[in-house]
């Protein structure tokens, strides 16, 4: 019988894990990853812990055998509270179905659509600031986002009001989340009325709009108008259309829930990287201005921007929003990478540590965009790299996120030049659900003269 991983000793090593993720989970699962190595075994009578920190490991389990290594129940339940019947937490022939229903959403010129939708938000948000001065970059990108997100997803503009409830509901979300990955013993969400009735706020929202958007008829080009089209078909004839409204509406409030807070997360790790490394900055205003070449606005076609595009996947790389992947329970006893994983146990990847480990990207802590060169960038990096996820979880956005964040920043450094604070020589994360900077006030900017 093969050996299980090595691991620390202590009678309760699981509680230390546990612990060890609800108090300081960036240093611990490091530590663990360098005392360790790829496989860190925490034993339990019941549904031990391994954390996985090889690309090849991580690939066998999200990759060649999912059907081995299943997403958790327990956080996939925390999640469905408000997230339903959405790609995030279905499995199986359901989640297949969705999951092509999705797709045509996230391709050509549909992105090129998204990306000018980007670019004019974020030049509207630019018009209120400063000419020289600090701002409070977590609430600017967060708000941001809303606006971009919205307007991608849902083709119209949030109101404060539901601003505000998507805030109560993303926020207990997170803690319910939290609460099943990092518990011994999870408990069902606690309801409270207040997130209650942001949640039927959410709802009834969205059940409107999308009574609209059938009454138009028409494909506005955001998300919401492709799936309700008319002559779209439903892959399962026997699904209603009110199961069919309904699966769209959670399908809708998941992308929102899933994408907001990483999104903006994304965006302040970029600023504040891109402000503390004046070389970076320098050439990535060069690029702008060679793209625009005369133009008063960036072309959508990211290809012209390939540093810009460079210098979010290395901002991706030091600090994933999405630091640690939903974790996968064994189905049945297997064998990993040597060595038997017990049925049960839970599987946890954490982008952060492999994105860290030297054998795949030289100089680890250094911000190096120049590391996503494709000459630089080859087979051993790409098996390492995955903020986003990997195998057939993999976000379904993938590729709107990266040209989203890329026309932001664009749009941000073709207008303003933007430093750190001088009493903020660094930015800490602040590690929840996502991993965001932990100051909001940081950033000075200064208007460009662009004339």
């Amino acid at each position: 019988m093969s050996p299980l991983p090595p691991g620390p000793q202590e009678i309760r090593s699981k509680s230390l894990a546990l612990s060890g993720l609800r108090e300081r989970p960036l240093e611990f699962i490091v530590e663990m990853a360098a005392q360790f190595g790829d496989l860190v075994y925490f034993g339990s009578r019941r549904d031990p812990i391994v954390f996985v920190n090889h690309p090849d490991l991580v690939r066998d389990v999200l990759v060649s055998r999912p059907q081995t290594f299943v997403r958790a129940d327990v956080v996939c339940n925390a999640l469905q509270v408000f997230d339903g019947e959405s790609i995030l937490v279905t499995e199986g022939d359901q989640w297949r179905q969705q999951r092509r229903l999705l797709q045509e959403g996230f391709r050509g010129e549909r992105l090129r659509i998204y990306a000018h939708e980007a670019a004019a938000q974020t030049r509207e948000m630019l018009r209120h600031w400063p000419s020289v001065g600090a701002i409070h970059f977590g609430g600017e990108m967060a708000a941001l986002c809303v606006k971009v997100l919205f307007r991608i997803v849902l083709g119209t503009e949030p109101t404060p009001d539901l601003v505000d409830s998507i805030r109560v509901v993303l926020d207990a979300r997170a803690v319910e989340a939290g609460r099943a990955i990092a518990t011994e013993s999870p408990q069902a969400a606690d309801s409270t009325p207040g997130t209650d009735q942001a949640l039927r706020r959410v709802h009834q929202f969205l059940d409107e709009l999308i009574c609209l958007r059938r009454r138009e008829r028409e494909d506005q080009g955001d998300i919401l108008s492709m799936l309700v089209r008319p002559g779209r078909k439903d892959a399962d004839d026997r699904v209603s259309r009110e199961q069919v409204d309904r699966r769209i509406r959670d399908e809708m409030i998941s992308m929102i829930n899933a994408s907001l807070d990483p999104t903006a997360a994304a965006m302040q790790w970029a600023l504040c990287l891109v402000a503390k490394h004046d070389g970076v900055q320098e050439r990535l205003r060069r690029e702008l201005t060679l793209a625009v070449a005369g133009r008063k606005e960036l072309s959508a076609e990211m290809a012209e921007l390939p540093y810009t595009e460079m210098a979010i996947h290395e901002s991706l790389r030091l600090y994933p929003p999405n630091w640690m992947l939903i974790p996968r329970r064994c189905r049945a006893e297997t064998n990993l990478g040597g060595y038997r994983i017990p049925r049960g146990s839970w599987l946890y990847v954490f982008p952060y540590v492999i994105h860290r480990d030297a054998r795949w990207f030289t100089q680890p802590e250094l911000f190096d965009p120049d590391r996503f060169a494709p000459d630089n960038f080859g087979a051993l990096q790409r098996s390492a790299y995955m903020p986003l996820g990997l195998g057939p979880h993999v976000c379904i956005g993938k590729a709107l996120s990266t040209i989203i964040l890329t026309t932001m920043l664009a749009c941000i450094l073709q207008e303003f030049r933007v430093d750190l604070a001088a009493d903020q020589p660094d930015v800490k994360p602040h590690v929840g659900i996502v991993a965001s900077p932990k100051s909001d006030s940081g950033l000075i900017v200064t208007r460009l003269n662009t004339q």
